[in-house]
This record gives C-alpha cells, sequence and structure tokens, in this order.
C-alpha cells in the first residue's frame, strides 16, 4: 500500500469515535469482515461527504479492516457456556490520543443480539484477558 493511501486511510478512521469487524460472528456469517463504525458527531458537512465518497469507494473497507487489525485490538464475546463465540477486531479514538480497552458498544451489540456476556480481548503480555 502506497504512504498517500495509507495516510487517507488513517484520516478516515479519525472520523470515527470507534470502529470494530468481526473475523467470525456465531450463527450470522453475513456479518463477517462488515465494517462498523459511529462518526464523530462534531464532522463537518465537508468531512461527511468525503467519508461517504471514501466508504462507498470499493476496496477502501478492506483498507480500513486492515488498519482497525494493526492498530487495534482484537477481541472475541461469549456466552456463559462459551459455546457461541464471535471474533473480530476493534478500535476505539480517544481525544487525548491514548489507547485504553473500551468494548462497551461491542459488548452492547453481541449481548442484545446473541446474549454474549463475556468478553476477552488479545494482548502479548497477557494473551486473553477478560474484561
Amino acid at each position: 500500500m502506497d504512504t498517500k493511501t495509507l495516510e487517507q486511510a488513517e484520516k478516515m478512521l479519525d472520523y470515527f469515535d470507534y470502529c470494530y469487524y468481526f473475523t467470525k460472528y456465531d450463527c450470522r456469517p453475513k456479518m463477517n469482515n462488515k465494517f462498523i463504525g459511529l462518526r464523530k458527531n462534531n464532522l463537518t458537512t465537508e468531512q461527511n461527504k468525503e467519508l461517504d465518497s471514501y466508504l462507498k469507494t470499493k476496496g477502501n473497507k478492506k483498507i480500513l479492516r486492515g488498519l482497525i487489525k494493526h492498530k487495534g485490538w482484537k477481541f472475541y464475546t461469549t456466552d456463559d457456556d462459551e459455546l457461541s463465540k464471535c471474533y473480530g477486531h476493534y478500535i476505539k479514538n480517544w481525544h487525548d490520543g491514548s489507547k485504553e480497552v473500551d468494548f462497551d458498544p461491542l459488548d452492547d451489540f453481541t449481548e442484545n443480539d446473541l446474549g454474549h456476556v463475556r468478553m476477552y480481548y488479545y494482548t502479548e503480555k497477557t494473551k486473553w484477558a477478560q474484561l
């Protein structure tokens, strides 16, 4: 990927409060690799148009998923008996630039849809850690 493409993708990623995608969404294969994000509420009309155009261009969501995978957190959610699992990658854009774990939007999504009540994230130090 060339520098200009990467810089543009990073700029578009900064237009979101958070973004994620599932690499495996239990019982719902149509959710696999679907880009999901919440736009920042202070975007200008021009920034919203720019983001809309970017997201409609073929291949750009794949580039964003790659950035989320590279810069964000690997996670999975599961139910109490750990038989149903959803895996994916998540990133949160904090205004102060920190990279803390905050999966509340994602946790609400899988809990409401599949009854998942546990969430784990991956770090090199601890491997899988429960939130």
